[in-house]
């Protein structure tokens, strides 16, 4: 793992205990990940998302609530980096 990818299982564990700055800290280091991952979806469907009353700011939404799911589920004894939990429904 790279000193990021360590910086960042340290947070989310930390972030899983209830620590409010490390889970603060943990969403500003992947927030352009989740963003870019927001991006992708919306504007691959973006006429179909526009119809539907969908703008971009729900798909960022939808990517904070992704975050949080990842932090719950991060399980740092498998050795994955963290990002590898983030998923993009």
């Amino acid at each position: 793992m790279t000193e990021q990818q360590k910086k960042q299982s340290q947070l989310a564990i930390r972030a899983r205990q209830g620590d409010q700055l490390a889970r603060l800290e943990l969403w500003e280091s992947v927030e352009r990940l989740i963003f870019r991952m927001c991006a992708r979806c919306y504007y691959g469907a973006e006429e179909q998302a526009t119809r539907s009353g969908a703008d971009f700011e729900d798909f960022r939404q939808v990517g904070w609530f992704a975050f949080l799911e990842a932090v719950e589920a991060y399980k740092p004894e498998k050795e994955f980096p963290f990002t590898s939990y983030l998923r993009y429904p």
